[in-house]
């Protein structure tokens, strides 16, 4: 199965953005890096693809968001938070690596019923203890999406624009 769509890694430090590139290149995956600000040199080595946003770090992650399909929550401080409050109010599913630390080990004790952000339940929070297995369920999330987001032939009701 061939995976359609961004899932973003996302973590608090650039050391832990660093490994996720890292890993991803490792498995042969194209490695595209959203950076803030306009300096392609701010990439680490293993992305291929810097696009500069010009933007400061809470505007990059935005893009970050609405570029993906189902996020992936390592560790993380206050922007990561951010970036998971504003998956969850954009429909995305997220996965949780407790084990990371940081947020990611506090959110379930937080959430309404351990699985949601709020009482309106629109997306539940899914948890993992391994990158290994966050990576299979965000592709399991990913692959059960109906229609790909943000599809402008999907929300047309003729589909023909």
């Amino acid at each position: 199965m061939a995976l359609q769509g961004a899932i973003l890694l996302t973590g608090g430090t650039s050391g832990v953005m660093g490994a996720v590139s890292r890993g991803a290149k490792q498995a042969n995956g194209l490695v595209v890096g959203i950076l803030p600000g306009d300096l392609r040199d701010a990439a680490n080595q293993y992305i291929d693809v810097p696009i500069t946003t010009g933007l400061s770090f809470d505007y990059r992650s935005l893009i970050l968001v609405h570029s993906s399909d189902v996020l992936i929550m390592i560790a993380g401080g206050n922007g990561t938070l951010g970036e998971l409050s504003a998956a969850y109010l954009n429909r995305k599913p997220v996965v949780i690596v407790e084990a990371s630390g940081g947020w990611a080990a506090r959110v379930r004790q937080v959430a309404y019923d351990g699985s949601y952000l709020d009482e309106r339940k629109w997306v539940k929070l899914d948890y993992a203890n391994t990158a290994k297995e966050a990576v299979a369920i965000a592709v399991s999330r990913a692959a059960g999406l109906a229609e790909p987001r943000n599809n402008p032939a999907a929300i047309l009701p003729d589909g023909d624009g």
